[in-house]
């Protein structure tokens, strides 16, 4: 299989690793995790919900540690599958900042987003909300 760089995107629990581990087995594509809590260590066992909780200036500055560390494992990677994407973290940083930083702040980290989205990235995967997800999904 010709090598491609695979990132896909969706909220949590809708099998975005699933997806990634059997691309990984059944096409031979190297998985990579870009999962929060694989990339920052601390954050291992703490609930989704919690991790929202924090203070906006802890998540603001972990938002952007999160980019570049995502920007460390894909940057130079030819052939992957990764379970999170860099439309992830702009989502993300979208919902936790939106109302608590100026427009010109969040359109900076919007675009670079989208400029590692559209260097890294030959394919990604959008998975939606599921109708249980929509009715149960803790935010």
């Amino acid at each position: 299989m010709k090598e491609v760089r695979i990132q896909l995107a969706g909220p949590s629990g809708v099998g975005k690793t699933t997806i990634a581990k059997w691309l990984e087995e059944t096409y031979g594509i190297p998985f990579i995790s870009g999962s929060v809590s694989d990339l920052l260590p601390q954050t291992k066992d703490e609930p989704h919900k919690n991790m929202l909780s924090h203070d906006k200036k802890e998540l603001y500055t972990q938002d952007f540690q999160i980019l570049n560390l995502r920007n460390k494992l894909y940057r130079d990677k030819s052939n992957y599958v990764s379970d999170r994407s860099y439309l992830d973290s702009a989502a993300y940083f979208m919902y936790k900042q939106s109302a608590e930083i100026p427009q010109c702040e969040l359109e900076h980290f919007l675009e670079l987003c989208k400029k590692c989205l559209v260097e890294q990235t030959d394919l990604l995967v959008v998975i939606g909300f599921t109708p249980y997800m929509v009715k149960n999904w803790v935010m």
